[in-house]
C-alpha cells in the first residue's frame, strides 16, 4: 500500500495530509496510529482548440452482405498510413492471387489480410476504432498524401478498403467505408 500511495505522491495525483508522509514513506509517522489520509487533486482538463494546420477524417463503416443484409461495422480500425504502403500491399496481393487458383480466392484473400495487416499495423500514423454506431474520426491529421486502410472478415466474406486521402488544409474530409468503395470483396453470403 505505501509503494502506491509513494507512486501516486510522486506523480502527482495525490497530497498528503501530513507534510512527512511524502518524506519519509516508509518510517512510521510520530503520534500517528494510523496512515496518512490522503485527499485527490482533481486534474483539470483543458481542450486545445483544433489546429489551423490539421484536418479530420472522419466518416462510417457498413458491409452488405449478398443476401441484403448490411451490417454496421463497430470496433472496426481504421488505419492512416502513408502512401507507400500501397505498393506493399499490392506486392502481397499478386502472390496471393497466385495461391487463390490453388485454394480459392476466400482463403487467399482472408490469409493475405493477416500480412496486410502486420504491414499496416508496422507503417500506420494513426489508428482508430469505429464506435458502436459505426462511426470513426481520425483528428490531428497534417498536409500531405495518405491511404486510408480498413478490413472486414468473417467466415464467409472478406473485403478490405485502400482509399488515397490527400489533406491540403485544415478541412474534415468524410469517407464512408461501404461495398462500393472496397478495394477488393469477396462475399459468399
Amino acid at each position: 500500500m505505501k509503494k502506491i500511495i509513494l507512486f501516486l505522491v510522486l506523480f502527482g495525483l495525490i497530497v498528503p495530509s501530513a507534510p512527512s508522509a511524502a518524506v519519509m514513506p516508509n518510517k512510521a509517522i510520530e503520534g500517528m496510529d494510523q496512515e496518512p489520509s490522503l485527499e485527490l487533486i482533481p486534474i483539470e482538463k483543458k481542450e486545445l482548440p483544433p489546429s489551423p494546420d490539421l484536418a479530420i477524417i472522419t466518416g462510417s463503416a457498413t458491409f452488405q452482405h449478398k443476401d441484403g443484409n448490411k451490417q454496421a461495422l463497430k470496433r472496426l480500425f481504421v488505419y492512416l498510413c502513408p502512401d507507400s504502403i500501397k505498393a506493399e500491399i499490392e506486392g502481397i496481393r499478386v502472390g496471393g492471387r497466385l495461391i487463390a487458383e490453388k485454394i480459392g480466392e476466400y482463403k487467399a484473400l482472408f490469409s493475405d489480410l493477416v500480412l496486410i495487416r502486420g504491414k499496416v499495423e508496422a507503417k500506420k500514423l494513426h489508428r482508430v476504432q469505429s464506435d458502436n454506431a459505426s462511426t470513426y474520426s481520425i483528428a490531428n491529421v497534417k498536409k500531405g498524401s495518405y491511404y486510408l486502410f480498413a478490413d472486414y472478415l468473417d467466415t464467409s466474406s472478406a473485403a478490405y478498403w485502400l482509399i488515397p486521402v490527400t489533406v491540403t488544409d485544415n478541412a474534415t474530409i468524410t469517407i464512408t467505408l461501404d461495398n462500393t468503395n472496397t478495394r477488393e470483396l469477396i462475399n459468399k453470403k
